[in-house]
C-alpha cells in the first residue's frame, strides 16, 4: 500500500517565506532568520546516531550561521563521536518545489527515492565518518494525519505567526522507519540493518525563528508489539505554553491523539509531563532530567508512560549578540516503558529504546559575551 505523503511537507519551505519580514530581523530593515533543517535518527538498545542537514539563512541577510551537515553517533563504552561541517551557499542545489532532495556537496547529499516520498536515502562523509543510508516508509504510517505543529513566538499569550511572519513548524515525515545501509567510524563499519531492533525516525523543522524561543520538551520511540504490529510514540511539548503540544501514539491502523490546547469535563489538560532526578551535569552545570513521566487522557483513550535516561549529551548553540543567553540542547537516550489503554482495555505495551530532548538557556556567559563585544568594538 502507498500512501503518498503531502509534498508540501517534505520539500524545502524558503521560497513560501522569502520576502516576509518577521518580528526581529525587522528592527535590521532585513528579511532574515530563516532556518530549516532535516533530521534523521537511528535507535536500538546498544546504537544511536542522529544526522541533520541544514540550511539557514539562505539569503545571508543576517550572516547567523552557514549551512552544516552534522552526525552524533552513540556507542556503549565508546566516546561519542560529533563530526560537522558547514558548506559555502554557492555549492547548495536545493528542492523547493516537490521532493526533500538537497546537495552539499559529492559525498553529502539527500535524496529522494519515489515521487511519494516513501523512501528517502542520506549519505554523508565528514572526517573519519561516513554513511549511505536509506530510510522507507512503514506502509501503515498515518503521517497524513499528524498536525503541524506551531513552535513560533508568543508575546502575552499571543502567537507572532499571525504578525511579521514569524514562525516555526515542527512536521513529523517518517516516525517509524526501516532502515537499510552503512554506518563507518575510522575502520569499524556497522551494516545498520544487521543491528537488532534499530528503527529510524524523520522530521523537519523550518520557518522564521527567534533562537531563545520557543523552549521545548521532545520525544519519541517506536517498536514492534509481540503480535508484530508497529508502533510509535512522540512527544511534541512547547514549554509555558498553555496551549500548544501534542502527544502522538500510532499503533497502525489507528493514530490516537492527546492535545495540550483541550480540556477535559474536569478542566484538566489533556497530558502532562513530569521530569525528575536531576543531575547535574559536571561539565557544563546544566541539570539532566534522569526520569520522566508522562500521563495522558482524552476521555476515551489514557496513557501511562515512564522513561529512565542511561546517557546524555549536552551540546551548545552560540548566539551571536552580547545580551542575549546562548541556547542549549539535552539529547538523552531513554527506555520507553508504559501502556496505552482504550474505553479501559489495554491495547498497547511500550518498551523501547528512544530519546527526549530538553532544550533551555543558559546565561551564566552574558557578562563575558558583553565583555567580549567591547574588546571587538574598541580593541583589546
Amino acid at each position: 500500500m502507498s500512501m503518498r505523503f503531502p509534498s508540501k511537507e517534505l520539500i524545502w519551505h524558503y521560497y513560501k517565506y522569502k520576502g516576509k519580514k518577521d518580528i526581529i530581523s525587522s528592527f535590521w530593515g532585513k528579511k532574515g532568520l530563516y532556518i530549516e533543517w532535516k533530521y534523521f535518527n537511528g535507535y536500538s538498545e546498544n546504537f544511536k546516531y542522529l544526522i541533520c542537514y541544514t540550511y539557514p539563512d539562505p539569503d545571508k541577510e543576517l550572516k547567523l550561521l552557514p549551512p552544516e551537515v552534522y552526525i552524533r553517533v552513540y556507542r556503549p563504552e565508546k566516546e561519542i563521536v560529533y563530526n560537522h561541517k558547514t558548506f559555502p551557499d554557492s555549492k547548495i542545489d536545493w528542492d523547493t518545489k516537490k521532493s526533500i532532495d538537497i546537495r552539499y556537496d559529492v559525498n553529502n547529499f539527500v535524496d529522494q527515492i519515489d515521487d511519494e516520498g516513501n523512501e528517502i536515502r542520506l549519505c554523508g562523509k565528514l572526517d573519519n565518518v561516513s554513511w549511505d543510508l536509506t530510510y522507507k516508509r512503514d506502509k501503515l504510517d498515518l503521517v497524513h494525519k499528524f498536525k503541524n505543529l506551531d513552535l513560533s513566538t508568543e508575546i502575552f499569550g499571543y502567537s507572532l505567526r499571525k504578525i511579521f511572519s514569524q514562525t516555526m513548524n515542527w512536521q513529523i515525515i517518517m516516525p517509524k522507519a526501516k532502515i537499510t545501509g552503512y554506518l563507518k567510524i575510522d575502520n569499524d563499519i556497522y551494516n545498520i540493518n544487521e543491528i537488532e531492533d534499530l528503527r529510524g525516525y524523520i522530521d523537519s523543522n523550518w520557518g522564521k525563528w527567534i533562537p531563545i524561543d520557543p523552549m521545548w520538551k521532545w520525544g519519541q520511540c517506536s517498536g514492534v508489539t509481540k503480535n508484530g504490529k508497529t508502533y510509535a510514540l512522540l512527544t511534541g511539548d512547547i514549554k509555558n505554553r498553555e496551549n500548544r503540544g501534542q502527544i502522538y501514539v500510532e499503533i497502525s491502523p489507528h493514530l490516537i491523539i492527546f492535545d495540550k490546547s483541550k480540556k477535559l469535563k474536569n478542566g484538566k489538560k489533556q497530558y502532562k509531563i513530569e521530569a525528575g532526578n536531576w543531575y547535574k551535569d559536571t561539565k557544563t552545570g546544566i541539570l539532566i532530567p534522569m526520569h520522566h513521566e508522562i500521563e495522558a487522557n482524552n476521555a476515551k483513550q489514557s496513557l501511562k508512560v515512564i522513561t529512565n535516561t542511561k546517557y546524555y549529551d549536552v551540546f551548545p548553540i552560540e548566539i551571536p549578540s552580547p545580551i542575549a543567553p546562548d541556547f542549549y540542547v539535552i539529547q538523552m537516550h531513554v527506555n520507553y516503558t508504559g501502556e496505552v489503554y482504550e474505553n479501559g482495555n489495554k491495547i498497547l505495551d511500550i518498551n523501547s529504546e528512544g530519546f527526549m530532548e530538553h532544550t533551555g538557556l543558559n546565561y551564566k556567559n552574558i557578562p563575558q559575551k558583553v565583555i567580549n563585544s567591547i574588546k571587538k568594538i574598541f580593541g583589546n
